[in-house]
């Protein structure tokens, strides 16, 4: 058994007027107690004890610390990364939007629409020449400048066609519409071709 864990035992040769006093004398008792060997080991090891706590008190308290300031730069990377994701799926998507929207078969479409409203205006001006709705030459200015941009049209269509881009497909309507029509307007069928 340790010897700190044994009760404080008292001199045997401990005269009967020292006892007395020990018994009748609290302070007297008090010093001669904290002066036994075991009592004073007993001391000094839970003072040991007790600065050994205090130490890894400290210790945990900088690791504390520590840890804390790295928890802080983790949580602002990780807000970072999370705002960069954010970021660049925006970015991704706005360039994806764009490289459709002026992609070679994108830029066909809209051409082929614009060709396809240029041929109904067409006949619209023609319509209402032979109803007498506009004169000779209202007509012929407008219906040189409506063929003049269908053939514009027509020929930028067959140079995207001859890089190996392939021509959009005939439809009931006349040709397969995209959604980058540069006109809003519906004209009827054409009945006349320059």
């Amino acid at each position: 058994m340790n010897n700190a864990n044994r009760s404080p035992q008292l001199e045997e040769n401990l005269s009967l007027e020292t006892l007395t006093r020990l018994a009748e004398e609290e302070d007297a008792f008090q010093s001669y107690f904290d002066g036994l060997d075991q009592v004073v080991k007993i001391k000094k090891t839970n003072a040991e004890a007790k600065e050994k706590m205090e130490k890894l008190t400290v210790q945990n308290m900088e690791l504390q610390k520590e840890i804390d300031q790295v928890q802080d730069e983790l949580r602002e990377l990780s807000e970072n990364y999370s705002t960069l994701t954010s970021t660049y799926n925006h970015q991704a998507n706005k360039q994806q939007q764009l490289m459709q929207k002026y992609s070679p078969l994108s830029v066909i479409s809209a051409l082929s629409e614009h060709s396809y409203l240029l041929e109904q205006r067409s006949d619209d001006l023609v319509k209402a020449l032979v109803e007498k709705r506009i004169d000779i030459s209202q007509f012929i200015v407008e219906y040189t400048k409506t063929r003049e941009d269908f053939h514009s049209n027509e020929l930028k269509t067959k140079g995207y066609n001859a890089a190996g881009v392939p021509a959009a497909l005939p439809t009931a309507g006349g040709y397969q519409l995209g959604q980058q029509s540069q006109q809003q307007q519906t004209y009827p069928p054409y009945s006349y071709r320059q």
